[in-house]
């Protein structure tokens, strides 16, 4: 019977996270699209503006990319002049890559996009308590299926954003 209710609930989450993650895409990218950004560059700038200076695997533990995914993705912002790469100064093998004055004046743009997105009206409507509540199973779940490194960055980027309110400046790594 446990095996039975296992894929029950297995079913249930899955069905749950892709029609949370469905409605939260839609939103990203009609936000994106109109910047001229897809909704992984978007979020490239996001995770530089936290660790501006970050190295491609780095950036692909953080943004939850392949490696391959993030190389192409860098070199396309590049070309664009959002970002720029900088060979490390104690391994030449690796390139480290940080934010243009273009790339960040874009992050910024999408930070006050705010009314693109329904789970940001759903969230100034709910009780700050009850988030509170409903968030931490989640933390522990993606905690347990992604690793400590990344909720440990979600987290402290998170902290990042509340303490700075209103800020702009870069925190590098």
């Amino acid at each position: 019977m446990k095996d039975t209710e296992n894929r029950a609930l297995l079913h249930m989450l899955l069905n749950l996270f892709r029609g949370l993650y469905k409605s939260i895409d839609d939103d990203l990218r009609e936000a994106a699209a109109k910047c001229g950004l897809t909704t992984a560059q978007q979020h490239l700038l996001w995770v530089l503006y936290f660790n501006n200076g970050s190295t491609l695997t780095e950036i692909s533990e953080l943004g939850q990319w392949h490696v391959s995914t993030v190389m192409n993705m860098v070199e396309r912002m590049e070309k664009t002049g959002l970002l720029y790469k900088i060979v490390d100064e104690n391994d030449a093998r690796v390139k480290r890559i940080f934010l243009t004055p273009q790339g960040e004046a874009l992050r910024e743009k999408t930070e006050t996009m705010t009314d693109n997105y329904r789970l940001y009206r759903i969230l100034a409507e709910t009780d700050e308590a009850e988030l509170k509540k409903e968030i931490k199973p989640l933390i522990n779940l993606v905690r347990r299926l992604a690793g400590d490194k990344f909720v440990n960055y979600v987290m402290e980027s998170t902290n990042y954003l509340r303490d700075s309110a209103g800020v702009t400046a870069n925190k590098t790594n």
